[in-house]
């Protein structure tokens, strides 16, 4: 299994996708909590599937802040 639908509350998903193991054999995934129905969360889930097969690497793209950005800004 490369992604599952984890529901979290009311209209609010966790979708989670396998990305890939490091080097210590830990298993690395992608995590979205996605507001909205379950189709929203499997239309993601799809997207990030696709993009995986395509081999466009998720998690850069998952990533919206790093430390960095983060103390520059406060």
């Amino acid at each position: 299994m490369s992604g599952q639908i984890i529901p979290r509350g009311k209209d609010t998903w966790l979708v989670r996708v396998f990305i890939d193991r490091d080097e210590n054999g830990k298993r690395k995934y992608h995590n979205k909590t996605i507001h909205g129905g379950k189709k929203v969360a499997q239309k993601y889930l799809n997207d990030m599937l696709r993009e995986k097969d395509a081999g466009t690497q998720i998690e850069k793209r998952a990533a919206c802040l790093d430390d960095s950005h983060l103390y520059k800004t406060l």
